[in-house]
């Protein structure tokens, strides 16, 4: 049986390998992270919060000191991206979520819904897999190691809400989802977060805009 040689082919397979590394690692930090117990306060939206300047990529960016995931990333003023913590109110008679979020440079993050076109449907299982209502799941020929990935969509909209998500790292860890959203000229918004999110998708970026129009500068 002949080979298929078609270098687009290729490239997209090793887009995607290299994604779902990244993806990896994003996972098991998430689930590293969880180990550890909360060292401050947790992050609010209150209005009295004290802001630091964070500069990415020349933006310069006035965040509460309370999101910062990690205390020492309040000491330094230019970076090439930052990691917060936002707590989303996503399903009616739940409790709110913590959502990790990292700020990085747009050209080196792509938001997720382009790379829904660009990649993932290049890379589709023909089956379907059960998905939070309004959403369709397909799994991804692409694996790491024999993590499963599957992406999650909304079919009916021009800019779609698109997460990827991978299947446990650990026994012990949850299902660990990833969505990039632009949300200036140069920068991302990168949400990490577990599965369950997905059940309120719908209030997903209603919530986290909440949340990102408290950063002066934005």
């Amino acid at each position: 049986m002949a080979k298929n040689n078609n270098p687009k082919d290729l490239l997209f397979n090793l887009f995607a390998i290299a994604l779902g590394l990244i993806f990896a690692g994003l996972a098991l930090a998430y689930y590293i992270d969880n180990l550890e117990q909360p060292k401050t306060k947790p992050p609010s939206l209150n209005d009295n919060e004290i802001l630091l300047t964070k500069i990415i990529s020349g933006q310069k960016l006035e965040i509460p000191a309370t999101w910062f995931k990690y205390s020492e990333e309040r000491q330094t003023e230019f970076v090439d991206y930052t990691e917060l913590l936002f707590v989303l109110p996503l399903i009616a008679d739940k409790p709110s979520m913590i959502i990790q979020v990292t700020l990085a440079l747009k050209r080196l993050n792509i938001p997720s819904a382009q790379l829904l076109d660009d990649v993932y449907l290049h890379q589709f299982l023909p089956k379907e897999i059960n998905s939070p209502r309004g959403l369709i799941g397909k799994p991804l020929k692409t694996m790491v190691g024999n993590i499963e990935e599957n992406v999650f969509y909304d079919p009916l909209s021009a800019n779609p809400f698109v997460a990827k998500c991978m299947d446990k790292i650990v026994p012990q860890s949850s299902k660990m989802c990833v969505r990039t959203v632009q949300i200036s000229p140069q920068l991302s918004a990168i949400y990490s977060f577990e599965y369950e999110a997905l059940l309120g998708w719908r209030n997903f970026d209603i919530e986290a805009q909440k949340w990102l129009d408290k950063i002066d500068g934005l």
